[in-house]
């Protein structure tokens, strides 16, 4: 391969991959999967020491397809560059690509994406993918490990500089300086308008040809062009430039007689050559020096955990109803929550605490599926339920079969019955955040288990699971609301949802599915609410269900009087307020009373809460709020006890306002 080379500035590259991608301890390959040595990385002869000496050698990185790939992955590489700054590199790996397909990393953070030197590897992880896929990663020496030609200098002291390879490597954005001779020039340039020097693509070794004679033009350096037998006499070269880190080196090479070619001692590698000198007459020609490919080590997107979420997260308790039911949905996860296919079909066994689920065994996720369904149906009392499923994984013959044996997967989630329990809730706080959870047990080991994750995934439609992988910023909670014998003055402190179109209607649960043919009948005799607008009452009566008119509505915002005839709770599910993905909601509000209700999950002081109908000059606290409201009246069911003006309010609370302006909005 002919190439003109030769210049003083060099900008060579070496990426590093450090060897702690999820573990702080490295082990030998054949030490089985345990949790310092994730069961997803498969070390090659020789590659933990490869990964180790990029800390000193950064390079390229590249990727070799060890499978077929059936879906469109994105592998993706974190870590740091020369100067300890984070970076990441990707290869998006296209559906139908073949083994033994070589991709390069490229920075992700450039435009257009350039190949970065690895320093250290922190993590490996994919986007998207197949199971059974693996994949290789390997070192990629710059210019496929072509070395490069930098200088020539001789006992006259003068480093003659070369001519820049063609590579779309280089380019205007790196300067090359010419006359590094002179003392008066710039180490690096625009060393003084950056806070780092430019970026080098990739630090390399060095070494020196001593009286060697290019016979073929090529630049490159063969056994037959010495002509002479190498150095005349021993003596000493030095070199000066900078490091992989933009720091001042200088390093001396020692030559006896006969020496032909030496390497500049490696505890650096280069980025810039400045300067050159020596105590000998004899002639020094300068090259790259880079290491050969390495494989690193094989990477296998594996299954790791399943999760559950039903396509509705309430389940109104109402078995003769379409809505009595909610569609539990089972998905394929990697270790970072990726959705990812089995290889092969993936039996499915589910259990309840309560209600049933039709069916519950033998479902499966069939070959190059990510999700198998069911259904869960309600019983006829409101309560928290638990669903599980086991999932048996069979093993992946592509894999060595320590690292990919069967599998015992299990996955559960809680959901909440909405409607009313004929138990009265007597458990303290009466808002919980509902869980899920997974833990992995791997066949013949003791198995990994791993804690539930605090949130819960939602809907899309609720700011749930996007194709890009995107989380609600909070939980979903159960409320339970304790109905005593009498008159109860209660309201929802979450968002009420009527499955997943809630938001779409901006109602909330309809009255005859939360009170309507479920034991709600033997306990409930009314629903009471005011329309201030209208000075109007509304109600619902449960034994009358099926009789009276549709559209009417439990929802947040609105105080309920709801008269028990024995002890109860009412159990509803919802999202709060600050963690839905929505316009904070607004209240309206009338001249006289109004019945509200108080929308949050944590107490607040009573003129917080209605600082929005605050006036004067400003908003509270410059504001009045005694100008425009009072009195408030709350009710304690279970002391039988009027509270007038109280300091704070509390969740499941309703209360009597006397708004004293025309009309506003009370916006919490």
């Amino acid at each position: 391969m002919k190439m003109k080379a030769i210049f003083v500035m060099l900008l060579l590259t070496v990426s590093i991959f450090v060897p702690i991608l999820a573990a702080s301890t490295v082990h030998a390959v054949d030490v089985p999967p345990s949790a310092d040595n994730p069961p997803y990385i498969y070390w090659q002869p020789g590659g933990i020491a490869a990964a180790g000496d990029l800390a000193w050698n950064p390079e390229f990185l590249k990727l070799e397809t060890e499978t077929d790939v059936h879906s469109d992955t994105r592998i993706i590489i974190q870590g740091r560059d020369t100067y300890g700054q984070n970076i990441e590199a990707k290869v998006d790996i296209p559906a139908g690509t073949s083994k033994s397909e070589y991709f390069m990393f490229n920075d992700t953070h450039t435009t257009p994406p350039m190949p970065v030197a690895f320093a250290y590897i922190d993590r490996i992880f994919q986007q998207n993918g197949t199971e059974s896929t693996i994949i290789k990663i390997l070192t990629e020496p710059w210019l496929d490990g072509i070395q490069l030609f930098l200088g020539y200098f001789d006992y006259k002291d003068v480093f003659l500089s070369g001519t820049i390879p063609s590579s779309p490597w280089f380019g205007a954005k790196y300067l090359i300086a010419t006359g590094l001779h002179d003392p008066t020039h710039n180490y690096h340039p625009l060393a003084t308008t950056q806070a780092f020097p430019v970026e080098p693509m990739n630090p390399e070794k060095l070494k020196v040809a001593i009286n060697w004679k290019d016979s073929d033009k090529d630049l490159q350096i063969d056994d037959n062009e010495f002509p002479t037998s190498g150095a005349q006499n021993p003596g000493t070269f030095w070199l000066e430039g900078l490091d992989e880190h933009g720091n001042k080196i200088i390093k001396s090479v020692s030559f006896v007689k006969g020496d032909k070619i030496v390497e500049v001692p490696h505890t650096n590698v280069w980025s810039t050559v400045c300067k050159a000198w020596t105590d000998s007459q004899e002639e020094f020609y300068v090259f790259t020096h880079p290491l050969p490919e390495t494989e690193l080590f094989k990477y296998g997107i594996f299954i790791d955990h399943l999760t559950i979420h039903p396509d509705a997260y309430d389940i109104l308790a109402n078995p003769e109803s379409q809505y009595g039911k909610a569609r539990i949905i089972v998905a394929l996860r990697d270790v970072d929550g990726n959705l990812v296919h089995a290889h092969d079909d993936v039996i499915l066994n589910f259990y309840t605490s309560a209600g049933k689920i039709q069916p519950s065994n033998d479902i499966s996720i069939k070959l190059c599926h990510v999700t198998a369904e069911t259904w869960l149906f309600a019983d006829t009392n409101a309560r928290t339920l638990k669903v599980v499923v086991d999932a048996n994984v069979p093993p992946d013959e592509t894999f060595p079969p320590f690292l990919r044996p069967a599998m015992n997967l299990r996955a559960w989630i809680e959901l909440t019955f909405d409607g009313i329990n004929s138990v009265l809730f007597t458990g303290g706080w009466p808002i919980h955040t509902l869980m899920c959870g997974y833990n992995n047990t791997a066949s013949g080991d003791a198995g990994i288990s791993m804690p539930a994750p605090f949130l819960q995934w939602l809907p899309p439609e609720l700011g749930g699971p996007q194709p890009d992988g995107i989380k609600l910023d909070g939980p979903l909670y159960e409320v339970m609301i304790p109905l005593y014998v009498g008159c109860n003055l209660i309201s929802s402190p979450v968002y009420p949802m009527f499955g997943t179109k809630h938001y779409d209607l901006g109602l909330g649960i309809p009255m005859e599915l939360l009170f309507g043919m479920t034991s709600a009948t033997d306990t409930i005799e009314a629903i009471w609410w005011y329309d201030a607008g209208l000075k109007k009452w509304n109600h619902y009566i449960p034994a009358l269900d099926g009789t009276q008119p549709q559209g009417k509505y439990f929802t947040d915002g609105v105080g309920y009087w709801i008269k028990a005839e024995k002890p109860c709770t009412l159990e509803l599910s919802g999202v709060a307020m600050e963690n839905a993905p929505f316009v904070p909601a607004e209240y309206p509000v009338y001249h006289s009373w109004n019945l509200m209700g108080f929308t949050s999950v944590v107490p607040m002081n009573t003129e917080d809460y209605l600082e929005s109908l605050a006036t004067g000059p400003g908003t509270y606290p410059s504001g009045s709020i005694a100008s425009a409201v009072g009195p408030i009246w709350t009710y304690n069911a279970a002391a039988r006890v009027w509270i007038r003006n109280p300091d704070m309010l509390w969740p499941t609370n309703a209360f009597w306002m006397n708004y004293k302006l025309q009309n506003g909005d009370l916006a919490p």
